[in-house]
């Protein structure tokens, strides 16, 4: 039997908690340097929604606002964080960045751990891995020489020669290229 879990408008990316509980989403509400983003976890059933976070200003630490989310999330093996690519630009100027942002889902806070332009159509994945710093790898794609206009629409997706895979730790150090 099928049931709608929400019909909250701007619900996307949804990641299923890796005890099979919960789901975990996002409600879009941003626009390009405006609007909100928040992060919700329910249960299968439709009870026990709760917000974890809400965002309705510039990450942290930065002059960033996320727009444009890419539509699916990923899960920790561990379910304590969710990773999510968006749009980080400001309408206005050409070859902004994207950026992978990862949710603390315990202390309710966001890291922005990866940006640039050429980020604009990454793919994120967690690895899989319950062992030890593993789990806390990210398969990204990297998109050289796309272009993307202010608005964060792709005018150019490079692929082929010009595309290729990385591996980052979710607080985003040892960023590492894998030879493909």
């Amino acid at each position: 039997k099928l049931f709608p879990i929400t019909d909250e408008i701007g619900a996307t990316a949804p990641s299923v908690s890796p005890d099979g509980r919960y789901i975990y989403y996002f409600v879009d509400q941003t626009e390009i340097g405006t609007g909100s983003l928040t992060l919700k976890r329910v249960c299968f059933d439709g009870s026990e929604r709760v917000s974890i976070l809400h965002l309705d200003t510039p990450l942290p630490g930065t002059r960033y606002r996320p727009s444009r989310l890419y539509p699916l999330s990923t899960i920790r093996a561990d379910g304590k964080r969710i990773a999510l690519s968006c749009f980080l630009g400001d309408g206005q100027c050409n070859e902004l960045p994207w950026g992978l942002l990862v949710f603390d889902l315990e202390a309710g806070s966001v890291d922005l751990v990866l940006e640039g332009p050429s980020w604009c159509n990454m793919h994120p994945q967690y690895s899989r891995s319950k062992n030890g710093t593993d789990l806390r790898d990210i398969l990204v794609q990297e998109n050289h020489g796309s272009t993307v206009g202010p608005d964060g629409s792709i005018r150019k997706l490079v692929g082929g020669h010009g595309a290729d895979i990385h591996v980052i730790r979710d607080d985003g150090s040892d960023f590492r290229n894998l030879p493909w």
